[in-house]
């Protein structure tokens, strides 16, 4: 199963950290989150970057199509 998250603004949020964390820790995968460079870095801190796919809002096409393919081109 593809878990797919978002988080827009340069607030920090503990909470997605931890929701990660227990998706990581219950074998989810297949984490996609689509946020912004603010959040990348707080990733990085935390060293979960490389343990999901992290896709940047800026480059998100907005037509349903063409987001289906970004999807399926990261699979």
């Amino acid at each position: 199963m593809h878990i797919v998250l978002t988080q827009i603004g340069n607030k920090k949020c503990p909470y997605l950290i931890q929701c990660i964390k227990q998706l990581l820790f219950f074998g989810n995968d297949k984490i996609i989150l689509i946020s912004n460079k603010f959040h990348e870095n707080l990733l990085k801190n935390h060293k979960l970057l490389k343990k999901i796919i992290f896709v940047d809002e800026n480059k998100v096409i907005k037509k349903k199509k063409k987001f289906i393919f970004i999807i399926n081109k990261i699979y």
